[in-house]
């Protein structure tokens, strides 16, 4: 029935995905290099890829994931707040997350414009 408080609590750990997007482009090109420079290396990913956990989805693909889950936080609170009642006992928490969430995303975003 809540997740304000959760949400809160992991908040912190959640700045971590802007060091995560500040070296996004240098992994990217990183795996790009040597699926040129190294056949078994291209095979290997090809095969992970190939895998039925991936879902037919490319690598890169599943790395630009993390980079897309605060945004996706942020909206799932914004939306979670709006619809909540004002005497809800997680109003307060909820929103508190929030200002926690938003903070994270504009960490990230800083980290992307620094990119």
């Amino acid at each position: 029935p809540r997740i304000g408080d959760v949400i809160q609590k992991l908040a912190p750990f959640l700045k971590m995905y802007g060091e995560y997007v500040k070296n996004f482009d240098k992994a990217v090109e990183l795996i790009t290099v040597w699926s040129e420079k190294s056949p078994p290396f291209q095979e290997l990913i090809a095969d992970i890829q190939r895998r039925k956990v991936c879902a037919n989805l490319t690598l890169q693909h599943h790395m630009l994931e993390p980079v897309q889950r605060i945004p996706r936080y942020e909206l799932l609170l914004k939306e979670y707040v709006r619809k909540l009642p004002p005497e809800s006992p997680d109003r307060e928490d909820a929103e508190k997350a929030l200002e926690m969430i938003f903070m994270v995303a504009k960490h990230s975003n800083a980290a992307i414009a620094e990119m």
